[in-house]
């Protein structure tokens, strides 16, 4: 599981692996390893096409790392992957694939599945737990949101799992934290205690990120430089500036410090409208960045300028609009 090249050794020493996440451990080696960098990874399929999985790489040091894949639940995984890579050398570049081996066998019972099968209640709205998956690489908390709520639920705030002995199972600090399988339906990723097995686990939270869902709309008008359709007065349009190609719009959102102090909103879905219906998906770029005036965040994207037909309308997947309640679930 090496590959060499002109005095540099890329090698994955170890391969954790199971059908919700793989996680590879990786060494490198040169005479002159402060000037060697891995600046890409990729993982390929039997055929050589990328995985549809979320794929990133975290160096400890220069010498060694570990490369995650996080793919959803329905992928089947094939008895090997293959590894691209890509290192640079000073103004040197090249590339290499190490073929990873897979036991199917082995990976195929590696899951311990938990039916919760539990609501809870935001006031009206309603977040039914239905199971949870662990698995060695990390725990799955399957939730289903209740068609007939009245709000969009975004995402919760401060979870975390925790065992009998009052150990916290933090959210996911790599790869992917969670992933919807629809409008209704979530999973939740959470680091995995599946050599533990400890005796009782509870899902814990404090609150909802919700809003009505008539109120998901931004509507931005470009030719006037405002916001016809907005949820509330905490956003504002700041500035639009436009290129012969492209359109950078700008907004302001005051957040809430007691509970958004880390986080970044990323408000927009990739797709958009126009007035005459036409459904538009070249978002750019986009961007957050905080600031010290009321927990403000200034919020940035920018599309390719288009034969625009009046307004468009962005949909929200995001916002700081939290609906308080604690709540304690036991998942096992």
């Amino acid at each position: 599981r090496s590959v060499r090249h002109q005095g540099v050794t890329f090698t994955v020493k170890n391969v954790i692996a199971d059908n919700s996440r793989m996680i590879l451990f990786y060494t490198l080696d040169a005479d002159h390893l402060d000037v060697v960098n891995l600046e890409s990874v990729q993982l390929l399929d039997k055929n050589k096409d990328p995985l549809p999985a979320s794929v990133g790489f975290d160096p400890d040091g220069k010498h060694k790392g570990k490369i995650t894949a996080s793919y959803g639940p329905s992928y089947q995984l094939q008895s090997a992957v293959y590894l691209k890579i890509r290192l640079t050398e000073r103004s040197k570049t090249w590339t290499d694939t190490v073929k990873i081996p897979l036991d199917l066998a082995k990976i195929k019972d590696m899951k311990h599945v938990l039916p919760v099968n539990q609501t809870v209640h935001f006031g009206q709205q309603a977040v039914s737990v239905e199971k949870g998956i662990v698995y060695p690489t990390r725990i799955a908390v399957y939730v289903k949101f209740d068609p007939e709520n009245s709000k969009r639920i975004f995402g919760f705030d401060q979870l975390q799992l925790v065992d009998g002995k009052g150990q916290v199972w933090s959210s996911m600090r790599d790869g992917v934290s969670a992933s919807g399988i629809s409008p209704t339906e979530r999973i939740l990723y959470f680091e995995s205690n599946y050599f533990r097995e400890p005796k009782a686990l509870f899902l814990e939270g404090h609150n909802i990120r919700a809003l009505d869902k008539d109120k998901l709309d931004l509507v931005v008008d470009l030719k006037h430089h405002q916001l016809l359709q907005k949820p509330d007065d905490r956003i504002a349009l700041t500035d639009i500036t436009e290129t012969q190609k492209t359109i950078t719009v700008k907004l302001a959102l005051e957040t809430d410090p007691s509970w958004d102090s880390h986080r970044s909103y990323n408000l927009f879905r990739s797709t958009y409208r126009d007035a005459a219906g036409r459904t538009y998906e070249n978002m750019l770029r986009s961007g957050t960045a905080s600031t010290d005036e009321n927990a403000k965040q200034l919020i940035t994207f920018t599309i390719k300028k288009e034969p625009f037909q009046g307004p468009l309308t962005f949909q929200l997947m995001d916002y700081p609009n939290h609906v308080e309640k604690a709540f304690r679930v036991r998942v096992k």
